[in-house]
């Protein structure tokens, strides 16, 4: 910490210093400071083009707060850069896990390479990721939920395995807190996602709470018109707030679109029970 205070101090003193950029940058990567690398070591990577290891160190920050796109782009243009640097190898891995984030439909061919990076290192935050996804892809959600779950222990901002767990914790009402609590993350860090607004406002709704429940569960059903699931709780928390002609016309909806036969069967119920 001592060392980044000094790198700090000296980077505001010459804050046009690549070279010094770069030490802040990388010591911020060290210390868990991922936004500070990111910006340091995105400022000094277009000025120091010789070194292109700055590129894949700001590819590491880059995918700990979850963006891994931004990631595969800075990873690409330091193994194009026709100059050999020491993590060479860890930055073609990396490349390969990110592309295999990028498409799911072939990550599941690579298991076997998966498992054989996390045996070598168990901390391997991008091989976490794609086994997550393979596992989820599988239906072994306790095995998903448990690389989720190490993968957010080491990078915390890394948003897209908050909205995932989220999602798996949703599925298992005992784990419905724990779903609450990673939901309200995910819905900081995508604001415009639909999905992430149907999970939180069916949790504010099973919590009781139609005062929250309702606009987010009226934005899902704008977003995703053809998905029953949300017009039915939306039609579950309008009973809720007692806003029964508006009930009655989403529940009325919701038997007329692909929800399963529980919830048929309640919605059926709840209609029967306004007068």
């Amino acid at each position: 910490q001592r060392g980044l205070q000094l790198a700090k101090s000296a980077h505001f003193l010459a804050p046009d210093d690549p070279r010094i950029t770069y030490g802040v940058g990388k010591l911020a990567l060290a210390a868990g400071d991922d936004a500070l690398a990111r910006d340091m070591l995105l400022q000094a990577a277009p000025a120091l083009p010789s070194e292109p290891e700055v590129y894949y160190e700001l590819a590491v920050a880059q995918f700990r707060l979850g963006q891994a796109g931004q990631a595969s782009a800075s990873l690409a243009t330091a193994l194009q850069s026709g100059t050999s640097f020491s993590q060479m190898s860890n930055a073609r891995q990396m490349l390969e896990m990110l592309n295999l984030l990028a498409t799911p439909a072939l990550a599941g061919r690579s298991a076997s390479e998966v498992r054989a990076i996390l045996k070598v290192d168990p901390d391997n935050a991008p091989a976490l990721a794609v086994a997550a996804m393979i596992y989820e892809q599988r239906g072994d959600l306790p095995a998903a939920k448990q690389n989720y779950e190490r993968l957010i222990s080491l990078c915390p901002a890394y948003s897209p395995a908050v909205k995932q767990l989220a999602q798996l914790c949703a599925t298992t009402p005992s784990q419905h807190e724990q779903a609450y609590r990673l939901a309200l993350r995910a819905r900081e860090a995508f604001p415009g996602d639909p999905e992430v607004a149907k999970l939180l406002g069916i949790l504010e709704f099973k919590r009781g709470d139609s005062i929250r429940s309702l606009p987010l569960l009226m934005e899902a059903a704008r977003a995703l018109p053809g998905d029953g699931e949300t017009v039915y709780y939306l039609g579950l928390g309008q009973y809720q707030a007692r806003e029964m002609p508006a009930a009655v016309r989403s529940l009325r909806k919701a038997l007329s679109m692909n929800i399963s036969r529980e919830q048929a069967d309640h919605a059926r119920n709840v209609l029967g029970s306004i007068k």
